[in-house]
């Protein structure tokens, strides 16, 4: 489940919980990126917002050959450190494509993310928005 929030309730959040808002600066720190891509469902997000497959070590594998895990799109950085940290912490998702949120929005772990608006997510999709759950058709 995703837990969103907007700009009208970010600030007050932000007091007792950590914000990731540079997804790449973030994502770029071994120390990060590494643990990131070994956590349960890391793989699947890998799959299915990239396409792409975990190769040795930094590297993973996408239809075009090897690239560095740095070649990930921006959303798929995000729910890996999303997943990757839980709901300790919120993840700017102002970068992703309305595909990761759609994702995000059917994982069993609790998600924190900022978004600016509301994009065209699929209908059905139940979500917390700035602390109600919401049919998304319903926003």
């Amino acid at each position: 489940m995703i837990i969103l929030y907007d700009k009208r309730n970010i600030g007050s959040l932000l007091s007792s919980t950590y914000y990731i808002h540079d997804v790449e600066k973030v994502f770029s720190l071994k120390s990060v990126s590494t643990p990131a891509l070994q956590k349960d469902g890391a793989k699947e997000i890998l799959k299915v917002i990239d396409g792409v497959t975990v190769k040795k070590g930094s590297y993973v594998k996408t239809k075009f050959g090897e690239c560095s895990i740095n070649d990930l799109s921006t959303g798929c950085k995000a729910l890996l450190l999303a997943n990757y940290f839980g709901e300790n912490n919120i993840v700017n998702f102002s970068e992703c494509g309305d595909n990761v949120i759609d994702y995000a929005s059917t994982m069993k772990r609790r998600i924190k993310a900022y978004i600016p608006q509301i994009l065209t997510l699929n209908n059905n999709r139940v979500v917390e928005y700035n602390n109600r759950i919401v049919k998304v058709g319903d926003l």
